[in-house]
């Protein structure tokens, strides 16, 4: 037998955590912390306890964990789904992702319904989630149709015909 064998694990179901690999790129916002929802039936919410300062170079991901309350029925090696809050913003529009075209050059634009065609208006674009994206640009208001299949490479002025699935 071989004396590094584990023949048991010993383990405190009341003290477990849930790790996560964020990729780098979008890992600049988080800190301990951060407000956490694991999205399991029902939800359980904790914060973020640690953020390595690393990236990992295999996969350019940063390790973060968030210690989970006592008495929950995850367990130990469960695969759950997390949302990690690192801003929240309110009163502001947001478009369906599919919508919104960022260039070569960095600039987004959305294609604003007009009747019947369709033109580009410069956005700036902020928090994303859920398929959605946050917009602000120059005369967009709530309710304003946009072009969401299709959308890249539209040219200006457009002629375009509204479908409604």
């Amino acid at each position: 037998m071989d004396l590094t064998t584990v023949v048991a694990e010993v383990m405190d179901l009341n003290r477990l955590a849930v790790s996560a690999e964020i990729p780098a790129a979008e890992a600049g916002d988080l800190k301990p912390g951060n407000p956490v929802e694991v999205l399991t039936v029902p939800p359980v919410t904790t914060e973020l306890s640690f953020v390595s300062p690393n990236v990992a170079k295999d996969n350019d991901t940063v390790l973060v964990r968030a210690l989970l309350p006592a008495g929950g029925a995850l367990r130990p090696g469960q695969f759950v789904p997390l949302r990690i809050v690192t801003a929240v913003h309110t009163d502001c529009l947001a478009a369906p992702g599919e919508s919104v075209v960022t260039g070569e050059n960095g600039h987004s634009v959305i294609a604003l319904v007009n009747g019947d065609e369709a033109r580009q208006m410069p956005v700036q674009t902020g928090l994303r989630e859920d398929g959605w994206v946050e917009i602000e640009g120059t005369g967009l208001k709530e309710g304003d149709s946009v072009v969401t299949v299709g959308a890249y490479g539209l040219p200006e002025k457009t002629k375009i015909r509204a479908v409604n699935p």
